[in-house]
């Protein structure tokens, strides 16, 4: 079989048509992948704060003591006289610094270490004297905090250790998202470069095949035979213009290629 000019363009046409395609569908696989991670972290970090704020309803104060001695404790065997006591003697003096370790740790976006650290001390401190103020009166008890919704209940410092946990998980999940969005960004810029010097590369594909393909007109018995081959170019109004054949200069215009 021949394989003709005509044949030649028609198959680089198919070729640019599916590198176009397969550039697309290139930028649009990498677009979505990390579009996706940084929805992943995003959802992330969504989360980790709905257990922020899941933490912060644990805003209902229980007291709850036994007599001194008592080896299992619930809350069914506690003592109810000596819970009023202990509410009475203990609980105000634990209230007030409990309620400023809460504040310290959820009003801001996030928290430091030493913050965390003073609010560990404090926190164990502020038990340790409730704990005495009960022996002062021959019970021993606790001091809850009680979830307002499903009714779970955790002392001051294991709360103080979940909004550890949480806050580290949520900066983890911060920094992973930025990585993200770094990398979407670098991605995107590749893609935009890849993608122009793709579109350079079909188009100068196209001007070499109309300028091997370009046929000139048939020359008749009154066209000059003395022409020259002029390159493809754009005109200063971006208009392309593919290569061609010139007739070369005489005393007349009549027997030029393209007429006068």
């Amino acid at each position: 079989m021949r394989v003709t000019a005509a044949h030649k363009k028609s198959d680089r046409k198919v070729g640019d048509h599916m590198f176009n395609k397969k550039l697309i569908f290139a930028s649009m696989a990498c677009i979505s992948l990390t579009a996706c991670s940084s929805m992943g972290m995003q959802q992330n970090i969504t989360d980790l704060n709905n257990a922020k704020t899941n933490l912060i309803k644990y805003n209902q104060h229980q007291v709850l003591a036994w007599n001194e001695g008592t080896e299992e404790r619930s809350q069914f065997n506690s003592s109810p006289y000596k819970t009023e006591i202990i509410t009475n003697e203990c609980a105000p003096s634990f209230r007030e610094p409990a309620t400023v370790i809460i504040n310290n740790l959820t009003t801001g976006i996030s928290f430091s270490y030493e913050e965390y650290a003073t609010a560990r001390d404090s926190a164990a401190e502020i038990t340790a004297e409730f704990s005495n103020c009960a022996s002062n009166h021959n019970a021993i008890a606790e001091y809850r905090f009680v979830h307002s919704e499903n009714n779970e209940w955790v002392t001051i410092t294991d709360w103080v250790k979940q909004m550890r946990n949480n806050d580290f998980d949520k900066k983890m999940a911060i920094g992973k998202l930025n990585e993200a969005r770094e990398k979407d960004a670098s991605i995107r810029k590749t893609i935009g470069v890849i993608t122009a010097v793709g579109l350079a590369a079909v188009a100068v594909a196209a001007a070499a095949a109309n300028d091997s393909n370009y046929a000139a007109p048939a020359a008749s018995s009154y066209t000059n035979s003395n022409r020259h081959w002029v390159n493809s170019y754009y005109r200063a109004d971006g208009t392309y213009v593919p290569g061609h054949w010139r007739s070369n200069p005489n005393e007349t215009c009549l027997d030029n290629i393209n007429g006068c």
